[in-house]
């Protein structure tokens, strides 16, 4: 096989696996948007929860119809990070998230997210709050593992 197909291979394998979900401006016309007053359902279930401040990014899945999704995460210090995509599988970028946590210890996370129906008119659900520990989390677990017949 020649050094030319086998990199085209390459190239359309690694552009395939690219999520979906960009970090990009929002056009969306807030006047125009319906605000819901239930919280959005989303997968794993990261509402009201404490995050520690050096976890990898917490990706969900938004469990609401749409045909386009947008995600607003921020906090009181340092830049938001904004997602938009249009598949409701929510990827976080690493390095935006590991510098909105560290910057904001101990504060409050928002997460808001918007939904796209088929009609074109976008919804905002609720807001999601969650808490960033000061503390970090472990680097390491240590556990003993006991037999069966020990169990009582």
């Amino acid at each position: 096989m020649s050094k030319c197909i086998y990199h085209s291979i390459i190239l359309f394998l690694l552009i395939s696996t690219v999520t979906n979900c960009t970090m990009k401006e929002a056009k969306i016309d807030e006047s125009k948007v319906t605000v819901l007053s239930k919280q959005p359902k989303i997968d794993p279930d990261y509402i009201d929860i404490t995050i520690p401040p050096n976890i990898a990014p917490i990706n969900f899945l938004i469990k609401e119809e749409g045909i386009e999704y947008f995600v607003k995460i921020s906090s009181s210090n340092g830049e938001s990070i904004e997602l938009y995509s249009e598949i409701s599988d929510i990827r976080i970028p690493k390095d935006p998230w590991k510098k909105l946590l560290n910057v904001n210890k101990g504060k409050k996370l928002t997460i808001e997210i918007y939904t796209k129906s088929q009609n074109g008119n976008w919804q905002k659900y609720k807001l999601i709050n969650n808490v960033i520990s000061e503390d970090k989390i472990d680097s390491h677990l240590a556990y003993r593992l006991i037999m069966p017949a020990h169990n009582y």
